[in-house]
């Protein structure tokens, strides 16, 4: 009877080992996995600003190009309108001397 009681005993600690081992087993899988699925967020976060980060340069790039092109549109106006202007005296001071004669 000692010897079946010991027996058990023995048996019933292997199987707690045994049962130990699978669960702390489980639980650094289940640690590695989490780490893992850590790492990608991370990947994926550094990607999305990157992402952001060249739409945000892009999008000021543009805005300058368009302030260049308003600004040089705008130069253009003005050298034409002073361009008229200078016509415009010019006719005016051959009407006045057209006048005079």
């Amino acid at each position: 009877r000692d010897a079946a009681a010991a027996y058990e005993a023995k048996q019933a600690a292997e199987t707690a080992r045994k049962e130990t081992a699978k669960n702390e087993a489980a639980a650094a899988l289940e640690v590695k996995n989490e780490a893992k699925k850590a790492a990608v967020a991370r990947k994926e976060a550094v990607k999305r600003d990157a992402a952001a980060a060249y739409e945000a340069k892009q999008a000021a790039e543009t805005a300058r190009k368009e302030t260049a092109k308003n600004e040089a549109a705008a130069a253009l106006e003005v050298k034409n309108e002073a361009k008229k202007a200078a016509v415009a005296r010019k006719e005016a001071v051959k009407r006045d001397a057209a006048a005079a004669y």
